[in-house]
């Protein structure tokens, strides 16, 4: 089974090449409810990413602060399981 993370990325892959939302969740049914509410959100911030470029510096602090927040998960962002909770 793939993480919701990597469902995430799948659908948002298959919305890129052409496909709409319905299409991309019918492949991670045991996340339909989570993801299809992440495609909402997606959908009403991409046109605002074509304005933002963060820079080297921000990038590569973002990948850090992920490295660490993977390693040590906050109960309140992730489950047991190291998955988002859906808290936020």
């Amino acid at each position: 089974m793939v993480s919701i993370v990597q469902a995430l990325a799948d659908c948002l892959e298959t919305i890129r090449e052409g496909s709409d939302a319905e299409v991309a969740l019918e492949g991670h049914r045991e996340y339909r409810a989570q993801l299809k509410a992440l495609l909402e959100v997606a959908a009403l911030i991409r046109p605002l990413a074509q304005d933002v470029a963060p820079s080297p510096a921000l990038r590569e602090a973002i990948r850090v602060r992920l490295a660490e927040l993977r390693r040590q998960p906050h109960p309140w962002l992730f489950s047991s399981g190291g998955e988002p909770s859906g808290a936020c």
